[in-house]
């Protein structure tokens, strides 16, 4: 640790942490052979290596070589034997997707790989349900290829994984369909649209754009998550995949953003004229929201300063501060933020204050109270997140007998809201859900409902 002196220069706290970064500065001079961490595979040289376990790096834990810190002071060295033998708590699991590590421990090649298997394992599905339908028997294994829809967000990183996936995929004898730039909300859409057997969706997975992941999606548009993911990764652990077809897969392009708009018009129908206030990272929401602002009353007014934040977490009120100028110049009168998936969903008053997630819900649920024409005495059911059962998420007018629970995962909380017949939820990452074709997260469909709710008063 380095702290600030009076006289402005910095000095470091201890004449053994001063050995231990005189070595470090050494070692960056030096001719070595290049590590490699557990579980990457891009190798480092030996700076790095001496940095990282310096650093505690969670990896070198595993490392056959955190021994050599020759170097280091005795006082750095049982810090590590004290580290080393720390019981720490088990690794994040899979959530909703793959590609969460730093682009060093995910790369291309690896969501290339898991693309594969994937693919491959679409393959085995398909025959499977054919097997089981006796007039099929002779039908030839060609006529069964898997179609699988291939999208990606606009960052380089997603596009370099978008283009070695879809060869790997290919390879597998699957029929692509490109459907280029869209949202995670539109990609599920153009899977129920196209009736595909797959998904593989690359995305961002940090806020510079460095890196990227891939979300995958089964039969039926579900986005899959945690233990179905650890399916598709422990495939890889086979020493040969089957190869189902000799041919390579073909590939067709579908224009997605033009029906993927069209299905979006009647969120907005029947609003009246609100100046709305955008921020989000997520161009591909931005342009989609500006073309839908053509042809409904209001007007949309996207934020100078994009503001970026996790899902989990509550919004950074002084991060937002410098944007209220803008918002209250242009005398808005509802603001939306969303995260970089076009997914979460914060909401902003006139007066520039986050309205609360259960008035959102309330607002919402009273429309759907209205909506239900069919069955008037009958409340509908609400999903939330089984996380947010403590922080007692609820409203005067719902009483808790129209509440269900389940883990926020996709793939969880779709199945939850299926089950159960609900027809709003929102989970422990902000997201709102509705019932379109399917259960869906969509902050543009959303936003609709939010302007639809506050139009008829």
């Amino acid at each position: 640790m380095r702290q600030h002196s009076d006289q402005g220069h910095d000095r470091l706290d201890s004449p053994e942490e001063a050995d231990d970064q005189t070595a470090l500065l050494v070692s960056l001079t030096s001719n070595d052979t290049p590590y490699l961490c557990p579980g990457e595979s891009l190798p480092i040289n030996r700076a790095v290596h001496l940095a990282r376990l310096r650093s505690h790096y969670q990896k070198c834990k595993t490392c056959p070589h955190r021994q050599e810190a020759e170097h280091f002071s005795a006082h750095a060295h049982e810090q590590l034997k004290e580290w080393w033998s720390y019981q720490e708590k088990s690794p994040d699991r899979l959530q909703d997707g793959f590609g969460s590590q730093s682009p060093n421990e995910f790369s291309v090649r690896s969501g290339a790989v898991l693309a594969q298997a994937f693919a491959n394992m679409r393959w085995e599905q398909k025959i499977g349900q054919v097997s089981l339908n006796q007039n099929n028997e002779s039908r030839n294994i060609s006529e069964l290829r898997p179609t699988i829809v291939m999208g990606h967000d606009l960052s380089e990183a997603s596009l370099e994984m978008m283009r070695e996936s879809v060869r790997s995929v290919r390879e597998q004898g699957c029929h692509i369909i490109d459907v280029g730039g869209v949202t995670p909300a539109c990609m599920k859409f153009i899977l129920e649209h196209l009736q595909a057997d797959a998904g593989i969706h690359a995305t961002s997975r940090r806020k510079d754009g460095s890196g990227a992941g891939l979300d995958l999606y089964g039969q039926q548009a579900m986005p899959l998550s945690s233990e179905s993911l650890y399916e598709v990764q422990a495939r890889l652990h086979q020493n040969q995949l089957t190869r189902y077809s000799r041919s390579a897969g073909g590939l067709t392009p579908f224009p997605a953003r033009k029906a993927y708009l069209d299905s979006l018009c009647k969120h907005f129908q029947n609003i009246r004229p609100v100046r709305i206030w955008l921020n989000t990272t997520n161009e591909l929401v931005i342009d989609s929201l500006q073309e839908l602002f053509l042809n409904i009353p209001g007007q949309l007014i996207v934020s100078q300063e994009r503001y970026s934040f996790n899902p989990v977490e509550k919004l950074d009120i002084k991060r937002l501060h410098p944007l209220q100028s803008h918002f209250m110049d242009k005398d808005c009168e509802l603001g939306i933020i969303l995260d970089s998936q076009g997914q979460a969903c914060h909401f902003l008053d006139e007066n520039f204050r986050e309205i609360p997630a259960a008035e959102i819900l309330s607002l919402l649920y009273e429309q759907i109270k209205r909506d239900n024409t069919k069955d008037p005495d009958n409340a509908p059911l609400v999903m939330l997140g089984e996380e947010l059962r403590a922080d007692g998420i609820t409203w005067d007018s719902a009483t808790e007998d129209i509440f269900r629970y389940r883990q926020s995962l996709r793939e969880y909380f779709t199945r939850g809201m299926t089950t159960a017949k609900t027809s709003l939820g929102y989970d422990a990452f902000r997201r709102y859900w509705f019932v379109d074709q399917s259960p869906i997260c969509d902050g543009i469909i959303t936003l609709g409902k939010v302007l639809q709710s506050i139009s008829r008063g």
